[in-house]
């Protein structure tokens, strides 16, 4: 695999790192003229995939306050991305609208351990939410490190199924040193292998979003998950999971776990996990 450079953002069947013909007056990128291996660093992603002019300013569900840094049209329809959402969601729509099979990797570690942490959390909502997770196989490369400066994780450098991942939560020092400020989360890559129906996948989640956006309470989600994070960093995974209880219930993107048997015992499961 050749090295990612920080000044890639996307490489052209040329060797070219222009995104401006891939942009349309609008400022919305023309997936169907992208490539099919396409190299994405989230740093620059303001700058080098839209326009200043169409960043946006909106609440999202399950984060705090933040600015959108692309929109994306899919059938006629616009819609803007949350920066972490966006690194994760544009190789896949890339790919897909190029008609490739193959991996699209992107660079997903310029802010640090908040970016873990987001990734972490994403994983488990996703899980909780819609029982699934939102990528086939995760790439660390380089090391997580501990406090002693020793890699804290056998996966480093090794390409791991999600689930691999959730089973090695159960070792709480892990769980720990994921969450904590001392690690250092180098050049992670994540492969997207895209199934036959990712793409409607993907569509129904963002109309759930877009849903959830008009009508809901953001206000409150936005404390509630600050509220997680917050617990998370005090190692207090209790108040931590009652708050991301109350994220799934308030952002009603599904039923809700009451009276949801599967969705609870999906929800128990985790808290045992990282409570025992």
């Amino acid at each position: 695999m050749r090295k990612i450079r920080d000044r890639d953002y996307i490489l052209d069947s040329d060797g070219n790192n222009n995104i401006e013909k891939y942009l349309n007056e609008d400022g919305v990128v023309r997936l169907g003229q992208m490539i099919n291996r396409v190299l994405i660093n989230p740093e620059y992603q303001s700058k080098s995939i839209v326009s200043n002019l169409n960043e946006l300013d909106k609440y999202y569900p399950l984060t705090k306050k933040r600015r959108f840094a692309m929109q994306i049209r899919i059938n006629g329809d616009d819609y803007a991305l949350n920066p972490i959402f966006q690194s994760l969601l544009m190789p896949a729509y890339i790919c897909k609208i190029a008609g490739t099979k193959l991996p699209c990797y992107f660079q997903a570690s310029s802010s640090g351990h908040s970016m873990l942490k987001w990734h972490f959390l994403r994983i488990i909502l996703n899980d909780i939410l819609f029982g699934e997770v939102p990528y086939s196989h995760l790439f660390l490369h380089g090391n997580i490190l501990g406090l002693n400066g020793k890699p804290m994780s056998k996966h480093a450098g090794n390409a791991v199924q999600p689930s691999e991942l959730f089973r090695e939560l159960k070792d709480k020092r892990f769980v720990r040193y994921m969450l904590i400020k001392s690690i250092s989360f180098k050049d992670v890559l994540i492969q997207i292998d895209l199934s036959k129906n990712e793409y409607l996948k993907i569509k129904t989640k963002l109309d759930q979003l877009e849903n959830g956006l008009r009508v809901k309470s953001t206000e409150k989600i936005v404390s509630l998950i600050e509220g997680g994070f917050k617990e998370l960093e005090r190692m207090n995974f209790k108040l931590a999971l009652e708050n991301l209880y109350l994220v799934c219930r308030k952002a009603e993107l599904v039923d809700g776990l009451e009276g949801n048997e599967e969705l609870t015992k999906k929800f128990m499961a985790l808290k045992n996990i990282l409570l025992n």
